[in-house]
């Protein structure tokens, strides 16, 4: 399926703790809670980065009382353990795998996609081990994403980041990349919004 470049490309780039991500995580937080078909896929190379993001959403939902098993609904963790099932199941935060065996909670998750807000959590590497069938788990997703949040930015770069860009709408979809200086390095010169 072809690529289209993203609509926009915004970059934020900052030291670690200036409220890159935070940022971020209010925007999504709005599209949630408006309620109106919208699809974001946040990605980060590490899964403590990810399992950071998914928390800081649900903590900021909290600290805006926003809170709600509806919201907890509309997020997405793609698994990495049995320990996050079941600390992301036991407060009501959907898991997936990208095994074919999930491919119909996928399909489902692509079905909700068109009449609700969801937000989709995946750390980059596991991409690496995505089986190459006739379709994919992701493949679900293809061309239906609005807004996809790379954190750590520079994993754009590699092959596995490169590969989720295939979720964008084409033509409309958003790509945001945040990072420092170093996992920003390949754009350390381009014009960006800068957190001190």
């Amino acid at each position: 399926q072809k690529c289209e470049t993203p609509k926009e490309i915004e970059m934020v780039k900052g030291p670690p703790g200036t409220g890159k991500t935070r940022g971020i995580s209010e925007r999504m937080l709005t599209k949630l809670t408006q309620g109106f078909p919208f699809v974001m896929l946040r990605t980060a190379w590490t899964k403590q980065a990810v399992r950071n993001s998914l928390g800081d959403v649900i903590q900021l939902s909290k600290e805006k009382g926003l809170y709600s098993t509806e919201l907890l609904s509309r997020l997405v963790y793609v698994l990495s353990s049995e320990a996050d099932t079941r600390k992301f199941n036991d407060i009501g935060v959907q898991t997936v795998t990208l095994t074919q065996k999930d491919l119909p909670a996928w399909e489902s998750l692509g079905a909700r996609a068109k009449s609700e807000p969801l937000l989709f959590h995946i750390t980059a590497a596991k991409l690496a081990g995505e089986e190459r069938f006739w379709r994919t788990c992701l493949d679900v997703l293809s061309c239906l994403v609005d807004l996809v949040h790379i954190d750590e930015g520079g994993q754009i770069l590699h092959f596995y980041g490169k590969h989720i860009l295939r979720v964008l709408k084409p033509g409309c979809g958003e790509l945001v990349l945040t990072g420092d200086t170093a996992q920003l390095a390949a754009f350390a010169h381009s014009r960006c919004r800068t957190y001190t």
